[in-house]
């Protein structure tokens, strides 16, 4: 007979989990990405002896959707729910006794822990009521009977980076094409792929071949489709669609031969202004920047030109992945070197040795100084053998502790 145990969510002094980094990235698409590693520790900190059955972590990452529609207004409205769980993994920090509990001391007690995980995941989708991808770590220290156990949870966000292998991606993009004999028209973006807060450079290139033709306003907006399924082979599905950037330009040029503008739409922060591109078993994230013209024909007939490009909202671009984050052998170069004589000065102090002793001591220190920075380089380059995240790697870079103040002149000249 199994006996439900309480649980005191507001446990936080006692246990915890603590995340190396809670945003982890996939680089590449689901079928090019070898994946991540999600590590941590889980912390107890007990004020007196404590008796626990076990402690476990879980991960659990889950698709969910849920949505209501009705094909006219008078039928009812069919209700669509879907829920899948994509990774579920656990550990244990205590071995396992049966119908035992452990006792542990008055201490602060910690577990390292790794979850491997693979490059297919979906990306997490947050703040959006119809669809979400989750995952979540939930840590629990189970008490004897009638005791309350002790629990603890972290949300856990993945993210995808685009390979800069993929070369047309980040291409530039045109869209050439002659409209109803009247113009042509070539619009164009330095690249398919963009990140939040960047500016999309939108260049416009008309060639009028009617005379008299005019154009009264031109509009760009950024739009967002989300496409949900639901029930068996995804039988059901909605799409939605919402403009999340939007500009109107009225003075757009008409002199010459050609008339050429280049229009600047900015992308919205994630996730409350857009969201990233994606596509999982349910949900699918896409963007395009669409374009309507209105012109005024010689005879005063308005028209109006419709054009779409699809492009790539992602979490950084290629562009700011170069600019900001060097090469892991870039990095690994750019660990500063220290003179090791640099930290041998003589004291100064008026019971100092003579000076082929402060030598013959300076070459001694010189030597351990050697293995010091030896031993540094050799924990630098473990860290990024051990950290996949570039971030990571150069966050985590070893201080070493420089001179506080320059030798003073009599030192200098007993050496």
């Amino acid at each position: 007979m199994s006996t439900n145990h309480p649980t005191l969510p507001n446990h936080q002094s006692e246990l915890q989990i603590h995340l190396d980094n809670d945003t982890l990235i996939m680089h590449g698409s689901q079928q090019e990405s070898s994946g991540c590693v999600l590590r941590g520790h889980v912390r107890l900190n007990l004020k007196e002896a404590t008796k626990f059955k076990s402690i476990t972590l879980r991960l659990v990452g889950k698709i969910k959707v849920a949505w209501s529609e009705s094909t006219t207004s008078s039928s009812p409205q069919k209700f669509h729910k879907e829920e899948r769980t994509i990774i579920n993994k656990e550990c244990s920090f205590l071995p396992t006794r049966r119908n035992q509990s452990h006792q542990l001391s008055a201490q602060q007690h910690r577990w390292d822990f790794e979850f491997a995980l693979p490059g297919d995941l979906p990306d997490s989708i947050e703040n959006n009521d119809t669809g979400s991808v989750q995952y979540r770590l939930k840590a629990i220290a189970e008490r004897p009977t009638f005791l309350l156990n002790y629990t603890d949870k972290k949300s856990v966000r993945i993210v995808r980076h685009v390979l800069p292998s993929n070369t047309e991606w980040f291409s530039p993009m045109t869209i050439t094409n002659e409209w109803a004999n009247k113009l042509e028209y070539h619009i164009s973006v330095p690249s398919k792929v963009f990140t939040e807060d960047e500016i999309i450079p939108v260049n416009l290139r008309i060639v009028p071949k009617l005379p008299g033709l005019k154009v009264r306003y031109l509009t760009c907006s950024l739009k967002e489709y989300v496409t949900y399924s639901a029930g068996s082979n995804n039988q059901f599905s909605k799409t939605e669609g919402r403009i999340v950037q939007f500009f109107r330009d009225e003075q757009f040029p008409c002199r010459g031969d050609v008339w050429q503008k280049t229009q600047r739409i900015k992308v919205p922060r994630c996730p409350s202004g857009v969201q990233f591109d994606t596509k999982n078993e349910l949900i699918r994230i896409r963007h395009k920047l669409k374009f309507t013209m209105s012109l005024i024909n010689a005879d005063m007939h308005i028209s109006e030109l419709r054009a779409a490009l699809p492009v790539i909202i992602c979490p950084i671009s290629q562009r700011t992945e170069e600019n900001t984050l060097p090469a892991y052998e870039e990095a690994l170069r750019a660990v500063p070197y220290f003179d090791p004589s640099e930290y041998n000065y003589s004291s100064g102090d008026s019971a100092a040795g003579s000076p082929v002793e402060e030598r013959e001591a300076l070459f001694e220190n010189t030597e351990a100084a050697d293995r010091a920075v030896q031993y540094l380089h050799q924990q630098w380059a473990a860290s990024l053998n051990r950290v996949p995240s570039y971030r990571t790697a150069l966050r985590d870079r070893p201080a070493v502790d420089r001179p506080t103040s320059l030798p003073s002149y009599d030192s200098l000249c007993v050496m």
